[in-house]
């Protein structure tokens, strides 16, 4: 699943790690309730990596980049 570290109790599962590979490794419609802090076009730098969506220089390049990690 990619996860830095994970918790996971009788009610709950807390994954730390890329939060696009994170997703691929859980089931779809397991996800109750979900809390996150999204980024923003060029609003933080996080990292250098392309992979950092914090990197886009856009909005039209992060739209396009976050709908391509999400599910339907």
């Amino acid at each position: 699943m990619g996860c830095i570290d994970s918790t996971i109790g009788e009610n709950f599962a807390l994954y730390n790690g890329d939060c696009v590979e994170v997703l691929r490794g859980i089931p779809a419609q397991s996800v109750h309730y979900s809390i996150f802090s999204p980024p923003f076009a060029s609003l933080y730098t996080y990292s250098n990596s392309p992979r950092d969506m914090g990197n886009c220089r856009t909005n039209e390049e992060f739209s396009s980049t976050s709908r391509s990690s999400s599910r339907n």
